[in-house]
C-alpha cells in the first residue's frame, strides 16, 4: 500500500512524498545503527509527517519551553503569532487524541477482522493525517509568512539536537536494579479510563493483569498477576497498575531484552528487537523514521509516546488535559 501527499518545500515548490504502508529494515544491525543511536547523523524533516506544534506546545518540558523562547526570539515574532501557534499546537494535539480513541475504539469492536480490512483501516487513518499535516503547514504558512521559510529551518536544526538530548538522557537514566527492575525514560502522553493507570503497548501485560487467559506460549511468561510500574517526573511520584495496552502498539515489549541478548532468559522482547532496551517502537519511528514512521498497525506515529497516563494519572504527576511529559519509568517484578 502507498499513500501519496504533497507538502510545500521552502522554495515554494511542491514535493511528493510516499509512505510505504508496510515494515521496512530487515537488518537488525543497520536499523540499530542508524535509528537507536543518539548521536547518529541519520535525520530527516519531522514537519514532513506531523506532530512537531503539539510536541512543542503540549509537552511540560523545562527544555522545551526555553526552545519555544529560542524560537520566538530568532523569527522575530509578536505575541499575536505566537499565540496562533500555540493554538494550532493544541489543535493538533486534540486531533492526535481523537484520532487514536477512535481507532483504539475500531479496533477493540473488530478483532477478528481480516488483515486486509484491518490494513484498509490503518491505509484511511494515514489519509485524515496527511489531510491534516497539509492543514497545519497551510495555516502555519499563513501564519508566518516570509517566516516561514526560516520557521521550517529551524525546526529541523531544532530536531536534531532535541533528539541528541533525549538519547543521552536515555542512556543516563536507564538502569537494570539489582531484582532485575528495569528504569527507563520515555515520553508520556494521556488517554480516557476512569482511575488511576497506566496503559503500556503489551497486550499480554493487559491480560495479565484483568486474568483474562493468554492461549500461546507466551503465557508461560506473564505469571504476574498484579504489573504495576512507578511513574517519576520531577518531584511527583506515582505507582500505577498496568490496565490497557498503548499508547501506539501492542506488542512492543521494549523493558525486556531481545531474545539474541538476554542468552535464553524469557520474556524476550516480541517485536522489533533489533532496538535496544528502554526504546519504544514508536519513539523510534517519530524521531529517526524508524519503519518508514509506522507502527505495527502501519500508521503513522504522531508521537514518541511508550506509556499512556489516565487523566486521573497524569493530573497526580502534575500535568493538565492532554499535557505530555517525558518520565522515568520503574518497571518491577516483570520477569
Amino acid at each position: 500500500m502507498e499513500i501519496t501527499f504533497r507538502l510545500k518545500t521552502d522554495h515554494w515548490l511542491y514535493i511528493t512524498f510516499t509512505i510505504l504502508a508496510f515494515f521496512s529494515c530487515s537488518s537488525g544491525a543497520v536499523c540499530s545503527k542508524i535509528f537507536d543511536s543518539a548521536d547518529s547523523e541519520e535525520m530527516f524533516d519531522p514537519w514532513i509527517k506531523g506532530g512537531v506544534l503539539s510536541y512543542l506546545f503540549t509537552t511540560a518540558d523545562d527544555k522545551i519551553k526555553n526552545d519555544l523562547q529560542i524560537l520566538f526570539n530568532n523569527l522575530d515574532l509578536n505575541s499575536e503569532e505566537q499565540n496562533k501557534l500555540k493554538e494550532l499546537g493544541l489543535y493538533e494535539a486534540k486531533f492526535i487524541y481523537e484520532i487514536k480513541k477512535k481507532d483504539y475504539e475500531w479496533r477493540d469492536k473488530n478483532k477478528g477482522s481480516s488483515n486486509n480490512k484491518k490494513e484498509i483501516h490503518s491505509t484511511n487513518i494515514n489519509k485524515k493525517l496527511v489531510d491534516f499535516q497539509s492543514e497545519i503547514d497551510e495555516s502555519v504558512e499563513d501564519i508566518l509568512e516570509d517566516k516561514y521559510a526560516k520557521f521550517r529551518k529551524w525546526t529541523r536544526n531544532w530536531w536534531k539536537k532535541e533528539i541528541q538530548f533525549r538519547g543521552k538522557k536515555r542512556k543516563v537514566l536507564m538502569q537494570i536494579g539489582p531484582a532485575l527492575e528495569i528504569t527507563c525514560y520515555v515520553f508520556a502522553t494521556q488517554f480516557d479510563l476512569p482511575s488511576v493507570a497506566v496503559a503500556l503497548p503489551d497486550k499480554y501485560i493487559k491480560f495479565a493483569n484483568l486474568n483474562w487467559p493468554i492461549l500461546d506460549y507466551y503465557g508461560d511468561w506473564y505469571q504476574n498477576s498484579s504489573y504495576y510500574v512507578t511513574v517519576i517526573r520531577d518531584e511527583y511520584i506515582l505507582d500505577a497498575p498496568v490496565m490497557d495496552v498503548g499508547p501506539w502498539n501492542e506488542d512492543d515489549n521494549y523493558w525486556n531484552y531481545a531474545e539474541w541478548f538476554s542468552e535464553g532468559f524469557p520474556p524476550y522482547r516480541r517485536m522489533f528487537d533489533e532496538l535496544s532496551l528502554c526504546m519504544p517502537e514508536a519513539r523510534a519511528a517519530f524521531e529517526k523514521n524508524y519503519n518508514n514512521g509506522l507502527d505495527q498497525f502501519g500508521r503513522q506515529v504522531l508521537n514518541a509516546a511508550g506509556i499512556d497516563l489516565t487523566f486521573e494519572a497524569a493530573e497526580k504527576l502534575g500535568l493538565g488535559f492532554l499535557e505530555n511529559a517525558w518520565v522515568t519509568v520503574v518497571f518491577d517484578n516483570f520477569y
